[in-house]
Protein backbone atom coordinates (compact mmCIF):
# COMPACT_ATOMS: atom_id res chain seq x y z
CA UNK A 1 0.00 0.00 0.00
CA UNK A 2 0.87 3.60 -1.08
CA UNK A 3 0.52 5.95 1.54
CA UNK A 4 1.83 9.88 1.34
CA UNK A 5 2.81 11.89 4.55
CA UNK A 6 4.15 15.45 5.27
CA UNK A 7 6.75 15.35 7.79
CA UNK A 8 7.24 18.80 9.59
CA UNK A 9 9.94 17.57 10.64
CA UNK A 10 12.95 17.74 8.51
CA UNK A 11 14.94 15.53 10.67
CA UNK A 12 12.60 13.22 10.77
CA UNK A 13 12.02 12.97 7.32
CA UNK A 14 15.59 12.02 6.91
CA UNK A 15 15.87 9.59 9.38
CA UNK A 16 12.71 8.05 8.09
CA UNK A 17 14.73 8.06 4.46
CA UNK A 18 17.63 6.04 5.63
CA UNK A 19 16.09 3.85 7.98
CA UNK A 20 13.58 2.39 5.08
CA UNK A 21 10.28 3.72 6.79
CA UNK A 22 9.86 6.37 3.62
CA UNK A 23 10.48 5.33 0.24
CA UNK A 24 10.68 8.76 -1.19
CA UNK A 25 11.40 12.31 0.18
CA UNK A 26 10.90 15.77 -1.35
CA UNK A 27 13.61 18.24 -0.09
CA UNK A 28 15.65 20.87 -0.90
CA UNK A 29 18.82 19.27 -2.56
CA UNK A 30 21.24 21.28 0.06
CA UNK A 31 19.14 20.69 3.41
CA UNK A 32 19.19 16.64 1.97
CA UNK A 33 23.01 17.00 1.76
CA UNK A 34 23.30 18.67 5.24
CA UNK A 35 21.19 15.56 7.22
CA UNK A 36 22.79 13.02 5.04
CA UNK A 37 26.46 14.23 5.95
CA UNK A 38 25.01 15.09 9.68
CA UNK A 39 23.59 11.41 9.95
CA UNK A 40 26.44 9.37 8.68
CA UNK A 41 27.23 8.46 12.21
CA UNK A 42 24.20 6.79 12.78
CA UNK A 43 22.51 5.45 9.88
CA UNK A 44 23.78 4.00 6.69
CA UNK A 45 23.58 6.90 4.57
CA UNK A 46 25.87 6.33 1.97
CA UNK A 47 23.58 4.08 0.24
CA UNK A 48 23.43 5.42 -3.09
CA UNK A 49 20.42 7.56 -4.09
CA UNK A 50 18.37 8.57 -7.30
CA UNK A 51 18.00 12.21 -8.07
CA UNK A 52 15.25 13.58 -10.03
CA UNK A 53 14.97 17.83 -10.42
CA UNK A 54 11.29 18.87 -10.19
CA UNK A 55 12.07 22.46 -10.67
CA UNK A 56 14.61 22.91 -12.33
CA UNK A 57 16.54 26.68 -12.33
CA UNK A 58 14.05 28.09 -9.20
CA UNK A 59 15.03 25.60 -6.46
CA UNK A 60 16.82 23.01 -5.42
CA UNK A 61 14.01 20.89 -4.82
CA UNK A 62 13.95 17.31 -6.05
CA UNK A 63 13.03 13.95 -5.27
CA UNK A 64 15.34 10.96 -4.04
CA UNK A 65 14.90 7.57 -4.35
CA UNK A 66 16.45 4.53 -2.89
CA UNK A 67 14.54 2.28 -5.13
CA UNK A 68 15.89 2.27 -8.94
CA UNK A 69 12.92 0.76 -10.37
CA UNK A 70 10.42 3.53 -8.38
CA UNK A 71 13.09 5.88 -9.56
CA UNK A 72 12.42 4.81 -13.36
CA UNK A 73 9.09 4.66 -12.87
CA UNK A 74 8.71 8.19 -11.42
CA UNK A 75 11.15 9.19 -14.92
CA UNK A 76 8.97 8.22 -17.04
CA UNK A 77 5.63 9.52 -15.51
CA UNK A 78 7.35 12.56 -15.45
CA UNK A 79 8.34 12.47 -18.94
CA UNK A 80 4.57 11.39 -19.79
CA UNK A 81 3.26 14.44 -17.78
CA UNK A 82 6.18 17.00 -19.38
CA UNK A 83 5.24 15.91 -23.02
CA UNK A 84 1.62 15.92 -22.51
CA UNK A 85 1.80 19.84 -21.15
CA UNK A 86 0.71 19.13 -17.80
CA UNK A 87 3.68 20.08 -16.33
CA UNK A 88 4.23 23.30 -17.81
CA UNK A 89 0.10 23.80 -16.76
CA UNK A 90 1.02 22.92 -13.29
CA UNK A 91 4.34 24.93 -13.08
CA UNK A 92 2.85 27.48 -14.24
CA UNK A 93 0.20 27.71 -11.64
CA UNK A 94 2.40 27.15 -8.74
CA UNK A 95 5.04 29.39 -9.55
CA UNK A 96 3.13 32.44 -10.91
Amino acid sequence: TRHYQEIASQRRQMAMFWTGKAEVVVADRTVFDWYRQRMDMQLHTDEPVSYHDIFPGKTWYGVYFRDAGMARDFAEGLAEIKASGLYDLLYQNYTE
